[in-house]
């Protein structure tokens, strides 16, 4: 069909032209010719990307303000003198860019912040202020900014996710790789996760079956405590280093087994690229079953995982947290171009638009040709 969708027109085109040749009006054909083709291959090039998004996350690593600058811009406008001819006046105007006040993340994402919050870190971080000159082209007056950089504590700065697109050849592919579809019955049957929100700037990694959540979900008043700032600090501090985003899913043990996790797996296509999902069953905050999975083709730190939990079956994510950095030597993010061998494949959806618009093109084209030529 995507074959079919690219020449339709072309094919249109051709045969309105042999059918009825106008050779005085050749540059009408050849512009309804490049100008459906330009944009079915433009459709298909947008489809193909096999575009898919994946969780980064970074911690602060400075915080900056920027002060309030005017630039000078140069304009030009055409006045007629009173004989109607015209000329050109170039006169100048001035334009004031505000302060503004950002976060700077080891990720290299920058996010804009108030003027309060910059102060707030700046106490937090307990250093300096640096200040720093800028350059602006066609700066009159202004400029330049002040610094505060994070003082080294892990404890001492802030954590977010972001989300970003990357190419992802697995997708619409007919590989060994690619996953089944779930179905909403079986999503709603086995209680499986989406993928969490980023609300606030961050996300909750640690994810819990409802009927479980008020159980095993504890609040604590310390940070170092919490199961979820926790795993935010793996992901912050390790993330960019190590190229890994972690998710933990528990499971309900009394109602879902281990199988549960390759449902899950599918559910969520094997995860993305840099992601390490790990699925655990608990009961009675006993880990009853585990199960890891990600594209690494080497399993070693999965079966680790699985050796930790065999080994510690008292539900304790904290301590679970303070392991894993320790056994991330043993991971290796997959590379997407390991899998560019699969090629260009697109959705269902994706062939029924380039279909439909092919159509329509054509239909265009019979139009014009009936119409004017």
């Amino acid at each position: 069909m995507r074959i079919v969708s690219l020449i339709l027109p072309a094919f249109v085109v051709l045969a309105l032209f042999v059918a009825a040749p106008n050779f005085d009006l050749w540059w009408v054909y050849l512009l309804l010719l490049g100008g459906t083709e330009g944009l079915m291959f433009l459709l298909h090039s947008i489809f193909k990307k096999n575009t898919d998004k994946e969780y980064v996350s970074g911690y602060v690593t400075c915080v900056e303000h920027y002060n309030e600058w005017v630039e000078e811009v140069r304009r030009t406008r055409y006045e007629r003198d009173s004989k109607g001819n015209s000329h050109a006046i170039t006169y100048y105007e001035y334009v004031t860019h505000p302060e503004h006040w950002q976060e700077c993340y080891n990720s290299g994402h920058i996010k804009a912040i108030s003027r309060e919050y910059f102060y707030f870190m700046c106490q937090r971080f307990g250093t300096d202020l640096e200040f720093f000159q800028t350059y602006h082209t066609n700066c009159v007056s202004g400029g330049g900014g002040q610094r505060c950089h994070w003082n080294g504590n892990e404890w001492d700065t802030t954590t977010a996710t972001f989300k970003q697109g990357y190419y992802n050849p697995i997708l619409n592919s007919n590989s060994i790789f690619k996953f089944r579809d779930i179905s909403k019955e079986e999503v709603q049957k086995y209680e499986l996760f989406e993928y969490p929100p980023i609300v606030d700037g961050e996300q909750n990694v640690v994810c819990f079956q409802p009927d479980i959540r008020h159980q095993y979900e504890c609040k604590a008043q310390a940070p170092q405590d919490d199961i979820q700032v926790l795993f935010q600090h793996v992901n912050a501090f390790w993330g960019k280093e190590k190229e890994i985003h972690v998710f933990v899913l528990v499971f309900d043990a009394k109602k879902y087994g281990v199988e549960t996790a390759e449902i899950q797996r599918s559910h969520w296509h094997g995860g993305n690229k840099n992601e390490l999902i790990v699925c655990i069953g608990v009961d009675e905050r006993t880990v009853k079953w585990s199960e890891a999975f990600s594209w690494m083709d080497d399993p070693t730190l999965h079966v680790v995982i699985q050796g930790y939990f065999l080994q510690n079956t008292s539900y304790d994510l904290i301590k679970f947290a303070h392991w894993l950095p320790g056994q991330l030597d043993k991971w290796k993010r997959r590379e997407v171009k390991e899998f560019e061998y699969l090629g260009t494949n697109l959705s269902k959806k994706s062939k029924i638009w380039l279909f439909i618009t092919s159509i329509a093109l054509s239909a265009i084209c019979i139009y014009v040709a009936l119409k004017w030529l």
